[in-house]
């Protein structure tokens, strides 16, 4: 199902829209802009509104070390829960 949010106020990280419309279908973005213009597909969708309400793109966390493998660091979680014990054994 489509979703469309109505009459936000868009910040894509460097540009301010006021009135905009996001119409956000099968988990992708298909349509942004002005309100005013909003296709056909955005009244058949799931409305939201939006007035008042700043909408933005989500934000990932993709601070990341290539030079490790990502996987679990045991020795580095065994010393971190010595180092607990020891804090509340304080």
């Amino acid at each position: 199902m489509a979703t469309y949010f109505a009459n936000v106020t868009l910040f894509d990280g460097r540009t301010v829209r006021t009135r905009a419309g996001v119409l956000v279908s099968n988990g992708t973005v298909a349509w942004v802009g002005a309100h005013a213009r909003a296709p056909r597909e955005a009244r058949a969708a799931h409305e939201v509104e939006g007035a008042g309400k700043v909408l933005g793109p989500g934000l990932i966390d993709c601070h990341v070390h290539l030079c490790f493998e990502g996987g679990p660091d045991w020795e580095a979680e065994a010393r971190g829960l010595t180092e607990a014990r020891a804090a509340l054994k304080a």
